[in-house]
């Protein structure tokens, strides 16, 4: 897959409200950080309202989660069959650990 298609960064996520309502959205995975063959954060663009932003992945829970403004961002995607299908491009720029020396995305 082609990682320059938006419809191929187009990830499921939940919004939870304080009360806790949830509301399924469709968000742009911009950026995936792996390390160690797991994924350690995830930089995604919300469309409403538009906002960019970074969510640490819980390990205990398999998810992304993040607080973004008034509510609770959670990820509602395998993050395995993602990388699988290579839907990111090139699989080499983000499923490796940033090092030094090796072009930022």
């Amino acid at each position: 897959m082609n990682r320059n298609n938006l419809e191929n960064r187009i990830v499921k996520f939940k919004r939870i409200s304080s009360n806790g309502e949830e509301v399924s959205r469709e968000v742009e995975l911009r950026r995936m950080i792996m390390g160690a063959g797991e994924p350690r954060s995830a930089t995604i663009r919300l469309a409403l309202p538009f906002n960019v932003a970074t969510l640490d992945y819980e390990p205990g829970y398999q998810k992304f989660i993040g607080v973004v403004g008034d509510y609770t961002w959670e990820s509602d995607f395998d993050w395995r069959d993602y990388t699988r299908s290579n839907a990111l491009g090139n699989a080499d720029n983000y499923i490796k650990s940033p090092k030094r020396g090796r072009p930022r995305i």
